[in-house]
């Protein structure tokens, strides 16, 4: 063979192999990144202590006098200790909620809110993708959503890995956000809650806070279009009469009032509790427990009612 021929298929060699590594280099990269997004969206915690919420309060540029006012009101509403529709109440609602699973417990506050101060942006963020749109227009929909959030905390660090932002938009975009509620990104542990910047979407603001903040620990949805899914939507799934209920399921928001019909609630906190479902996807009670309430082996297994 001729010498350059070798030393040619030589270099074609080399470069091949070269190829190669990097090929393998990117595909490594690609499988962790896939490992990591998966483990970061099937943890869950152990609750042996509280966990942490960072909860951020956005509210619109450009507001006017009234609009400032709702806006001083946000901030006090958030640390007021008074009444139901206050972040203090909602903690003391998880507290309540994990003591009917765990009678020896009682006292334990599984969840412990940082309020921030609330945050005037230069811009409402984009719409959250809606789930009518096709994965690619949902993919890039969402990376630009969580971009706008990803920037607010380039500027001001949140030092909790959960955080939920609550954004307030004022009436006038009202129609913007038509059944745009609340979003979560499990992989970030980030959830988005939008509300009116009124007295009552300051009230509503609060319930959703709590379902997505599940949502963030591993709580799915239990609502199919406007009715609660059975049992998983029921909070009292075997009551009798099965109708109407007496609770919303948290995740299902709404009180069932017939087969196949949902009837949204006030949301006050009196009326909205977590369900033997919810509990088990977050890590209250195993899965033996919640078979065993579902195959109605064991009552006790689901969490205690009010009556107990």
């Amino acid at each position: 063979m001729h010498p350059a021929q070798s030393e040619g298929l030589t270099y074609r060699t080399i470069w091949r192999r070269f190829r190669i590594a990097v090929l393998l280099l990117v595909l490594v990269a690609v499988v962790f990144k896939y490992r990591d997004k998966v483990l970061a969206e099937s943890w869950v915690s152990d609750w042996s202590a509280p966990e942490v919420v960072s909860v951020v309060l956005l509210v619109p540029p450009g507001a006017d006098e009234d609009e400032l006012e709702l806006v001083a009101d946000v901030q006090r509403y958030a640390e007021a200790g008074e009444g139901d529709a206050t972040y203090v109440a909602l903690e003391h609602w998880f507290e309540q909620e994990f003591a009917r699973f765990h009678r020896g417990r009682a006292g334990f506050a599984p969840i412990s809110l940082r309020v921030r101060e609330p945050w005037q942006t230069a811009a409402l963020p984009p719409n959250p993708p809606r789930a009518s749109t096709g994965v690619v227009e949902q993919t890039q929909g969402m990376q630009a959503f969580l971009a706008y959030f990803q920037a607010l905390e380039a500027q001001r660090a949140i030092p909790e890995q959960n955080a939920v932002f609550v954004v307030f938009y004022p009436e006038e975009d009202r129609e913007r956000f038509t059944r745009v509620h609340s979003v979560a990104d499990r992989a970030s542990r980030r959830g988005f809650v939008f509300a009116p910047l009124t007295e009552a979407g300051r009230d509503l603001a609060v319930t959703d806070t709590a379902h997505e903040l599940l949502h963030l620990f591993g709580a799915t949805d239990k609502y199919e279009g406007s009715a609660c899914v059975f049992p998983e939507g029921y909070y009292e799934p075997f009551l009798e009469p099965r109708h109407p209920q007496r609770f919303a399921e948290v995740m299902a928001l709404g009180i069932p009032q017939a087969t196949g019909a949902r009837e949204v609630t006030t949301f006050g906190f009196d009326e909205v509790r977590i369900g033997t479902a919810t509990a088990r996807e977050i890590g209250w009670i195993d899965d033996v427990r919640a078979e065993r309430y579902y195959g109605q082996q064991d009552p006790a297994a689901g969490p205690r009612t009010d009556a107990d």
